[in-house]
C-alpha cells in the first residue's frame, strides 16, 4: 500500500496505528514542507523513515509516470505532477494508493485506489 500525502497527514492528526506501507518520496517532501520548524521537522522526517519504506522516483517511477500522463492526456484529464508520481509509483511497485482524495480516482483503473474517509 502506498500513503498519499492526505491518509498520511490525517493518519498523523488522528494519532491512529498506521497500516502497514510505503510511502513516496514525494509525500515525504509535501508532509515535510508543511512544517517550519527545522527541529519538528526533522523530527518527523526520522519517525516516517521508521514507519514506512520511502521509495524513490526511480527509472520504473518515471516509465509509470509517463502511462499516466498520456493515459490522462488521452481522456483530456490533467493532474498535478506531485499525484501522477504518487500514483506512478503505486504503479510501478504493483500497490494500491491509500488516500482520501477523490481526485485519484481518475488514475482507475491503471492503479487501484482505497478511499478513506476524512
Amino acid at each position: 500500500m502506498i500513503f498519499d500525502t492526505t491518509a498520511l497527514i490525517q493518519a498523523i492528526r488522528k494519532k491512529r496505528d498506521f497500516e502497514e506501507g510505503s510511502i513516496s518520496i514525494i509525500t515525504l517532501i509535501e508532509v515535510l514542507r508543511g512544517i517550519e520548524d527545522a527541529e519538528k521537522r526533522e523530527k518527523t522526517a526520522g519517525l516516517l523513515q521508521q514507519a514506512f519504506e520511502i521509495v524513490d522516483v526511480d527509472e520504473d517511477v518515471a516509465h509509470a509516470y509517463l502511462k499516466l500522463y498520456f493515459e490522462l492526456s488521452r481522456k483530456g484529464e490533467t493532474s498535478s505532477d506531485a499525484d501522477e508520481l504518487i500514483a506512478a509509483t503505486a504503479l510501478s511497485q504493483g500497490e494500491v494508493v491509500l488516500t482520501s482524495d477523490k481526485g485519484f480516482l481518475k488514475f482507475d483503473p491503471l492503479v487501484k485506489v482505497k478511499l478513506v474517509t476524512k
